[in-house]
């Protein structure tokens, strides 16, 4: 793990092209996810500071999306309503205590995902 320099090795994984085939190929045939618990839900950056990009997938769900930013001990923090299926929006977090947060993803009343999200100041 470590090298003669006392610098940390590591080699990282590479993704070949996946024109024309049924499924992503990698290096070493190992996936570095499963596809069935892809992501739909990415917060960048994640600690943020006044704004937090939020990136979503609601899939194949055909219900209006919402996300709900709730703090700690559940308290609606911040309500949005989605205009598409798949999207990136991004949040004013300013008026928004620093401190821990879970985002929500929802299609209809049905939970797609959830993050934490730390808010810093």
């Amino acid at each position: 793990m470590y090298g003669d320099s006392g610098h940390i090795n590591f080699t990282e994984r590479i993704a070949l092209p996946d024109t024309q085939k049924a499924a992503r190929v990698y290096a070493d045939d190992r996936p570095p996810f499963d596809k069935e618990k892809e992501s739909q839900l990415q917060l960048m950056p994640n600690p943020a500071k006044n704004y937090v990009v939020i990136a979503y997938d609601l899939g194949s769900e055909k219900a209006p999306g919402i996300i709900l930013i709730r703090d700690a001990k559940g308290v609606l923090m911040k309500n949005l309503s989605l205009q598409k299926p798949v999207n990136q929006i991004t949040v004013d977090l300013n008026g928004i205590p620093a401190g821990m947060y879970i985002v929500s993803l929802y299609a209809g009343s049905k939970h797609i995902e959830s993050k934490q999200l730390s808010v810093t100041r």
